[in-house]
């Protein structure tokens, strides 16, 4: 693990607790990305796909979370049903 702290500000059990905080950010990312998305069981293999998809999926769990949606899969769910609802209520 990089990190930009000296050898005297980080010791061994702060560096366990930074390690431990940085997988537990990036697990519940990639359970939002999974869970909501499906993105492990996407098909799309080819060119920039894969990449752009993830992207894509980044911006909407960005822009829920910045519209102070919490729970992520029951927007997903309800916005399948009516996409612009979510919109006349942001505006």
């Amino acid at each position: 693990m990089i990190t930009n702290l000296a050898f005297e500000q980080l010791d061994a059990e702060a560096f366990m607790e930074l390690k431990r905080s940085y997988w537990s950010i990036e697990n519940k990312l990639h359970y939002r990305k999974d869970f909501v998305f499906g993105e492990d069981r996407s098909t799309i293999r080819k060119k920039h796909g894969p990449q752009n998809m993830s992207t894509l999926r980044n911006f909407a769990i960005g822009f829920l979370m910045v519209n102070d949606i919490t729970n992520v899969k029951r927007c997903v769910e309800n916005l399948q049903h009516n996409p612009l609802a979510f919109f006349a209520k942001a505006a």
